[in-house]
């Protein structure tokens, strides 16, 4: 993925990834939401929008954060 262009299948391929990641790696966490978004202004970046929650704990957490890739 390193080399692909970053659209809208990059990021639904992203989006599954980390579900499948979470899911395997994390079984505490419970996503509820997850929006992954092809950065627009040239940035060759990958916006990361998750909602989720801890089992066992009240509190629901958002998350966002920036994929980018590394300059050369």
């Amino acid at each position: 993925m390193l080399f692909e262009p970053l659209d809208v299948f990059s990021a639904m391929e992203i989006e599954t990834k980390i579900i499948n990641t979470i899911g395997n790696f994390e079984p505490r966490v419970q996503i509820l939401n997850l929006k992954c978004t092809a950065v627009e202004d040239g940035q060759d970046a990958i916006l990361v929008e998750m909602t989720f929650r801890i089992i066992g704990e009240p509190n629901i957490i958002e998350q966002q954060f920036l994929l980018e890739r590394p300059s050369s």
